[in-house]
């Protein structure tokens, strides 16, 4: 059996919605990419930046702390200085280098980080006015479409390669919340373009580029801006993001549980294998055994569609949860609480 290893792309030791600004580098009029993407790459090139990452962590064979860097890349978004990037790219820096084609370079500060969709956004310092990128929306992109990369590739500096989207809705069992609807393209990505933009043809973001298969050739994925997107507003104004929380350890429905729910065996749904004291769940009155089919009337399938459908909800949201317990149908309601960190 071949065992398909998915990389996070940065390099060295650390593994309201966006609006769609007019770029400050207009694509001149005789711009045409069947010719040449040499005027795109000039007019997006100085809103990607290589990100210097510096942190302390332990070493690995002693007691003492040791700084250790990485690289990565992101891009800016608007006039003031936002920045976009992984943040798997920032890992527990609280500050970072942005070092811009032009030779210039800036300190950035964390303004929010979000592991469960690997998206950081970081506040470039300095007064002035910065040249951004637009961002486009996903339900624009095509399999087949032409789309650019750019990025600190293997932290040799600024790198652009073209390709085509090779698919959409990828899953790779990480971007949960996001719906795990990777883009897949085979334009070249490697180590270090964690971060950076992945463009259409009239230059607009359309997805950041996050992570490769180890072994594979020139496949390379990119999570959709549009999930970006719907995240902005929480990291802007908390610096985090939050989802909603229900309090129970959930499991995909199995032909072997059927009998102890008193349901059929092709039964699909979230079975509770526990249910935690104190939570939202637990003071509803849901208990160890049922089987969640649904949300608000949207139907749940699985244990990963349960935590999708309540962690894209927000804390204190009111939702009716119908469940089988022991082959009868019920429906209870509670008020959602917020989802633990990871830690």
């Amino acid at each position: 059996m071949h065992i398909l290893t998915l990389l996070m792309l940065t390099t060295g030791a650390l593994a309201g919605p966006i609006q769609s600004p007019t770029p400050n580098q207009a694509l001149d009029a005789t711009y045409s990419p069947s010719r040449s993407l040499a005027p795109l790459v000039q007019a997006v090139q100085p809103a990607v930046v290589a990100l210097e990452v510096k942190t302390t962590g332990q070493g690995a064979l002693s007691s003492s702390s040791e700084q250790r860097t990485g690289m990565g890349s992101g891009f800016v978004i608007s006039e003031d200085g936002l920045l976009l990037t992984n943040a798997h790219v920032v890992g527990t820096a609280k500050v970072v280098t942005a070092h811009f084609e032009d030779g210039s370079s800036s300190e950035a500060e964390v303004v929010g980080l979000d592991s469960a969709t690997d998206v950081a956004l970081l506040q470039l310092h300095g007064d002035k006015t910065w040249t951004y990128l637009s961002t486009g929306t996903t339900d624009d992109v095509e399999v087949g479409d032409w789309v650019m990369a750019m990025g600190n590739a293997l932290g040799m500096g600024m790198t652009v390669t073209a390709g085509i989207v090779s698919a959409k809705g990828r899953g790779l069992g990480h971007n949960m919340f996001a719906e795990d609807n990777y883009i897949q393209t085979d334009a070249a990505i490697n180590m270090g373009n964690s971060g950076g933009p992945l463009f259409d043809l009239e230059g607009n973001v359309v997805g950041i580029n996050t992570a490769i298969i180890v072994g594979a050739n020139t496949m390379g994925f990119a999570i959709p801006i549009d999930a970006v997107s719907s995240i902005m507003d929480d990291l802007v104004t908390k610096g985090k993001i939050s989802r909603g929380y229900v309090g129970v350890s959930p499991a995909s429905m199995r032909s072997s549980l059927a009998k102890y729910v008193g349901v059929p065996t092709n039964t699909q749904g979230a079975f509770l294998a526990d249910v935690f004291e104190g939570t939202p769940a637990a003071n509803a009155g849901l208990r160890r055994g049922d089987l969640i089919v649904g949300i608000d009337g949207g139907a749940v399938v699985s244990a990963e569609s349960l935590i999708r459908s309540v962690g894209t909800r927000k804390p204190g949201e009111k939702v009716t949860v119908s469940l089988i317990r022991q082959g009868e149908a019920k429906s209870i309601t509670l008020i959602l609480g917020e989802r633990p960190t990871e830690r």
